[in-house]
């Protein structure tokens, strides 16, 4: 039999089949795998003992990220690149942002003139600033080569849960619709929408009458008032690279890097998974509703 890394799936047919019961080696007969995989897959990643799917998968992201420590790039191998820039070395093509300086926008006038009656970022209320609650999202485009086509992006700003859907073109209409298509489902838990002042957002209050919502704007030029989603944008870009026509990227692309996004572990949020907290949240909210409803109930009968 071949030594394959044991996938997510397996992991839960693991955890299931260790509760009926069954050894190690009915295990791997089960999943067609050696017996020596599941011995090493079930010590290395159980916990006091007990096999979770869930924690075996962090587990696994966990020692591969420390493994993988030394092949990072560090500062000091930062330091090296830049000091053979000068001499004319190509090895900026391995640094993240490639040595691109950051131009400062400040001062320069705005030509394409401003959103009427949009709300200030700093109206927002304290709540959704802390980042302590989930259906707080920032929005934004990812705009596609030659400006066709764009990828409408929300994340929510607690979870770091992400959202992403394809547009035929940067139209306020287009981005509006797709920015419905996403949240309609979630109306229940959206609570605010913070985006740039481009003109793709042109028709927030139409969304923040369906989604019952409020929708705020960021000052031109200062990305980081919305740093979380510029954040984001960069993670797809390692997916999808400037300069890409969007029409050779399909939905089901989309859909994977989304996954792929929601699914990572971060260390901001303690390693768990953008998936984990976000979805961890709205099951807390739906108890906390039931145990409301049911002691209004109690006191009506009272």
């Amino acid at each position: 039999m071949n030594y394959n890394q044991i996938t997510m799936v397996q992991r839960y047919q693991i955890e299931a089949l260790i509760k009926e019961g069954l050894s190690k080696s009915c295990i791997a007969k089960n999943l067609g795998v050696h017996r020596s995989t599941i011995y090493r897959e079930i010590n290395r990643n159980s916990i006091d003992g007990y096999y979770k799917a869930e924690y075996a998968q962090i587990q696994t992201r966990l020692r591969y990220q420390r493994k993988a420590k030394n092949l990072k790039i560090t500062k000091r191998h930062k330091k090296y690149i830049l000091k053979h820039l000068k001499q004319g070395s190509d090895l900026s093509k391995y640094l993240r942002h490639k040595n691109r300086k950051y131009k400062s926008r400040k001062g320069i006038y705005e030509y394409r003139g401003k959103i009427p009656r949009a709300k200030s970022i700093h109206l927002r209320d304290i709540v959704a600033n802390s980042k302590e609650r989930i259906g707080d999202f920032e929005a934004d485009t990812i705009i596609g080569k030659d400006h066709k086509q764009a990828i409408v992006t929300l994340v929510d700003r607690h979870s770091k849960f992400t959202l992403m859907q394809m547009v035929n073109s940067k139209e306020a209409f287009e981005v509006s619709r797709a920015m419905l298509q996403l949240l309609k489902p979630l109306q229940a838990i959206v609570k605010t929408i913070t985006s740039d002042n481009g003109k793709e957002f042109a028709y927030f209050q139409e969304i923040e009458r369906k989604l019952q919502c409020q929708f705020y704007f960021a000052e031109p030029y200062k990305s980081w008032q919305r740093g979380l989603n510029e954040h984001t944008n960069g993670l797809i870009r390692e997916y999808i690279p400037k300069k890409t026509k969007f029409i050779y990227v399909s939905n089901k692309q989309i859909t994977e890097i989304q996954e792929k996004l929601n699914h990572r572990p971060r260390k901001v949020l303690g390693y768990k998974t953008p998936y984990e907290v976000f979805f961890g949240k709205i099951a807390e909210w739906i108890d906390d509703s039931k145990n409301y409803y049911q002691n209004e109930i109690v006191a009506l009968d009272c």
